[in-house]
């Protein structure tokens, strides 16, 4: 079997809250290459990517408005600069939110990109943002 190389996608890793994220990538990696990039680094554990944060005001506005496109210059460079650098297979993001916090930045062009969304992002976010 080849190993592929899997890069997650976080907003923090990993919050107390997310343990089944940890276990899912902890099973991926006895067979395949993961990569995590995050904002935070909660746990300081090795191998993790911390990319740059968007501006406060952005990131404000993303909390008020519950969806707030996050286009922030810094993360755009950083992105663009990871996925050519690395040459993932696949893209996996937990919660629509944080994926579109990377995604209104950079799409990685030919590799597939999983979305996974969890209860508050797919229920009360499209109650509340009409831009979401």
């Amino acid at each position: 079997m080849r190993k592929i190389k899997i890069c997650y996608w976080l907003h923090e890793y990993i919050s107390a809250s997310e343990t089944f994220i940890l276990s899912q990538m902890e099973h991926f990696r006895m067979h395949h290459h993961v990569q995590v990039l995050c904002f935070k680094n909660f746990t300081a554990a090795d191998g993790i990517v911390e990319m740059s944060l968007p501006h406060k005001w952005i990131r404000y506005l993303n909390a008020k408005l519950h969806y707030f496109p996050m286009v922030s210059g810094n993360l755009k460079r950083t992105a663009r600069d990871r996925f050519e650098k690395e040459d993932y297979d696949v893209l996996h993001c937990h919660f629509g939110l944080q994926a579109l916090s990377l995604l209104d930045n950079y799409v990685p062009r030919n590799m597939p990109i999983f979305i996974s969304f969890h209860g508050y992002d797919i229920t009360l976010i499209l109650e509340q943002s009409w831009l979401y």
